[in-house]
């Protein structure tokens, strides 16, 4: 119990910079959307997002829980996590027949993930990271002889795929091995009774999501949304650069070379070991998401390489007492001291993260005043929402969402003004159509960084013509312009 305990303060310690670390532009679209939502909103019809639900279902649950405070979602993801290692843990102790936990989880999964996303905010709280647990869990339970763990795997794969669909492939990958090792072992049937409890487990998962919106008769705008806009948008958006890529690439070489390593290293000794499905599904779950990194042309975003460098780091603790015994059975116990000693040197990149993140913590006055440290854009959203002090009435923000977050603001219309350069034309003309509807009192256009004033201009001659017509320029700084509606 003792190492339990001391497990989960050590994972509260690494954790600690994320009570200092601001949202960013998605994650307070998450937020302000899933405050919405538990005031009895719809997603998909009175809120509209291309992002799958699965996203909106944990920020949703996180602020009824703890507050639709950035301290709120921290503190739900503190716990997430803490679930998430402890079942790795667990699970880790169980296969290698341990007596205790391993520690080894505990800092491999969570130290590489924590430090490095709360050294760059944009990083923490996503998708990307989130989906880890039941990415492991799938791989894990599914590598289990039992029905009723296979069925678990497929319930923790729907939740996959709740995150996102194009995660399925790494599913896929994984879970097409373990199909192949059963029928080879015990025979076809086996193996479609794998499949079949796979499928169940996964349609258990599914089935309140699509309740849930048939029970808003939204079921229709659901599926419009989540498979037929996608391909609207990539027919139009801009593709982005190589250079964002290989930036993306090398920021999960440079975080998570270590695990990567250690992954493959311990992998093989434990192959050659005895016979562990779990092994092979995770390290193939782990290809396949560099498939998906890779299809997504259009964003290419850092935070990507957290769906390959999350599981990376639960394979590399999962095989680390392999690596460990190794280790003991070749060297004496002075040359293992020098080794531990030397150890924090192979995880430099994510101690300066680390490092980085505690310091902008401790150093400042409260953590309010952290977060504004954490770069610019935090600051400038509450400059921003400074101009709608004391001026009641209905706001659109085509910008960063944080404008709604500081301003404790709902958006006008369903829409979101965030990421408009990503729309089609049909999606284009329906935001101008809800905005010629809803008449906000208020609508900022944000300029810098993000340059949606141009964006506007070029690609949206309707909302363009609705500013020109119904509103005045009531305040225009470098970061953008605030327009007020005209009156009658």
């Amino acid at each position: 119990m003792s190492r339990i305990v001391g497990a989960f303060a050590l994972l509260a310690l690494i954790a600690l910079p994320a009570a200092g670390t601001p949202f960013r532009g998605d994650q307070a679209l998450f937020a302000v959307s899933a405050r919405q939502l538990a005031a009895g909103a719809v997603l998909y019809r009175d809120v509209w997002d291309v992002t799958n639900p699965g996203i909106y279902v944990f920020y949703t649950l996180a602020g009824s829980l703890f507050g639709f405070t950035e301290d709120g979602i921290h503190l739900f993801e503190f716990l997430y996590w803490a679930a998430f290692v402890g079942t790795v843990c667990e699970f880790t102790r169980r296969s290698h027949g341990l007596d205790h936990w391993p520690l080894a989880p505990v800092f491999l999964v969570g130290a590489l993930y924590y430090w490095p996303s709360c050294s760059d905010p944009v990083q923490l709280t996503k998708t990307e990271g989130l989906v880890a647990f039941p990415m492991f869990v799938a791989m894990a339970a599914a590598s289990r002889e039992r029905s009723r763990w296979v069925f678990v795997a497929g319930l923790a794969g729907g939740a996959v795929l709740l995150f996102k669909f194009l995660f399925g492939l790494c599913l896929a990958a994984g879970w097409a091995y373990l199909a192949f090792d059963r029928a080879r072992r015990e025979g076809l049937r086996s193996a479609v009774r794998f499949a079949a409890c796979l499928a169940l487990g996964v349609a258990g998962a599914l089935a309140p999501a699509v309740a849930y919106f048939a029970a808003h008769d939204a079921l229709a705008d659901a599926a419009r949304t989540l498979f037929v806009e996608p391909r609207a948008m990539l027919a139009e958006v801009d593709r982005a650069g190589f250079d964002r890529l290989a930036a993306t690439l090398r920021w999960d070489v440079e975080v998570y070379s270590v695990a990567f390593a250690l992954a493959a290293l311990g992998g093989v000794k434990a192959l050659r070991r005895r016979r562990d499905p779990f092994v092979v599904a995770l390290a193939l779950a782990i290809v396949a998401s560099l498939g998906v990194i890779a299809v997504q042309r259009w964003s290419w975003w850092s935070y990507h390489a957290l769906l390959m460098g999350v599981p990376a780091t639960v394979l590399a603790a999962y095989v680390w007492p392999i690596v460990w015994q190794r280790v003991e059975r070749h060297t004496t116990r002075g040359e293992r001291i020098a080794l531990l000693a030397c150890a924090p040197l192979l995880f430099l990149p994510a101690i300066g993260h680390g490092a980085n993140a505690y310091r902008r913590l401790l150093a400042a006055d409260s953590r309010a005043a952290a977060r504004d440290s954490a770069g610019r854009a935090y600051a400038e959203a509450r400059a921003i929402a400074l101009w709608l002090d004391g001026r009641p009435g209905t706001v659109f923000v085509c910008g960063d969402p944080l404008v709604y977050w500081f301003a404790n603001r709902n958006p006008a219309v369903p829409t979101s003004g965030w990421s408009l350069e990503l729309y089609h034309q049909a999606r284009r003309a329906e935001l101008a159509r809800q905005l010629r509807a809803a008449r906000p009192d208020a609508i900022f256009v944000q300029a810098a960084p993000h340059g949606y004033d141009a964006i506007i201009q070029k690609r949206y001659p309707e909302l363009q013509v609705l500013l020109d017509a119904e509103y005045i320029a009531s305040e225009r700084t470098p970061l953008g312009t605030w327009y007020s509606l005209r009156p009658p």
